[in-house]
């Protein structure tokens, strides 16, 4: 027991998060059933759009595991980055994402994989991108980013989050063609 209230009634033992299945059927009804593989997150300040893609992306790794072997392998890892520090004017999306990837999971980097285990592993279309915080880009270059993902991610599945209003005004200048467009509700 820890220093906080009592337990409510019928709710005393621990429980499950999102009990009711909310992520897992984003999961399985929609992100898993997308022919183009693209959707994109939106909601204003602290609706839970980086929870709930974290969240997604831990659905989509539990799924993975309960595969059987065979299967499996046709399904991507999914990788969580931050979109912040992308500049798609200098970098390409492949190259900002295997560069990414390669500090932020440093395994990937071990000799036994080879110099570019995580370009392989994209350009195989063995991760699924999920990217987080469209929003938190500059606003001159959010158009430009959602042109690289619409053109680079081709065979790719990507999530992106980001607040509706900046996400409207970049798909005036950009397009991300084929994706599904979910709004979430204030918590």
């Amino acid at each position: 027991p820890g220093a906080g209230p009592p337990p409510l009634p019928e709710l005393a033992g621990p429980g499950e998060l999102l009990g009711s299945g909310v992520v897992t059927r984003l999961h399985d009804e929609l992100y898993a059933r997308l022919p183009h593989g693209r959707l994109v997150m939106l909601g204003g300040p602290g609706a839970g759009k980086t929870g709930t893609m974290i969240l997604l992306l831990l659905a989509g790794l539990d799924r993975r595991a309960r595969l059987a072997a065979g299967q499996r392998e046709r399904v991507p890892v999914p990788v969580w980055l931050t979109m912040g520090r992308w500049d798609p004017a200098a970098t390409s999306l492949r190259e900002w994402a295997v560069a990414t990837m390669n500090r932020d999971h440093p395994a990937l980097r071990a000799p036994e994989y080879g110099p570019d285990v995580a370009g392989e592993l994209l350009r195989g279309g063995r991760v699924a991108l999920f990217l987080d915080g469209l929003d938190e880009m500059p606003e001159g270059v959010r158009a430009r980013a959602m042109q690289r993902i619409d053109d680079e991610a081709r065979g790719l599945r990507v999530v992106v989050t980001s607040r509706a209003a900046e996400f409207q005004h970049a798909a005036q200048r950009g397009r991300l063609d084929n994706t599904a467009v979910i709004e979430l509700c204030p918590v």
